[in-house]
């Protein structure tokens, strides 16, 4: 280790500095994804690509592709997200 991460344990999971409670990686932490989330991720994440690249070399019909998927992709990681946390709730 560097000296920048001598304050880290040699574990995977460590305790976060106070200063990080609440954030995106202390409330995220140890979760799993189920496969509408993974799946959905990755439309929005491809529907985003095509969408900039058809915005960049002027493929209107492309762009518009991409828009749909990255709308597509948006559902199914929402319907992923809620049944995630219907089973949460049980």
């Amino acid at each position: 280790w560097c000296e920048a991460f001598s304050w880290m344990p040699d574990r995977p999971y460590f305790d976060a500095p106070p200063e990080w409670e609440g954030s995106y990686s202390t409330r995220h932490r140890n979760t799993t994804m189920n496969k509408d989330q993974v799946k959905g991720r990755i439309k929005e994440t491809r529907g985003k690509i095509k969408e900039v690249t058809g915005n960049i070399v002027g493929n209107k019909k492309l762009e518009e592709k991409g828009k749909l998927e990255n709308a597509v992709g948006k559902i199914q990681a929402g319907y992923g997200d809620l049944k995630e946390n219907l089973k949460k709730e049980k």
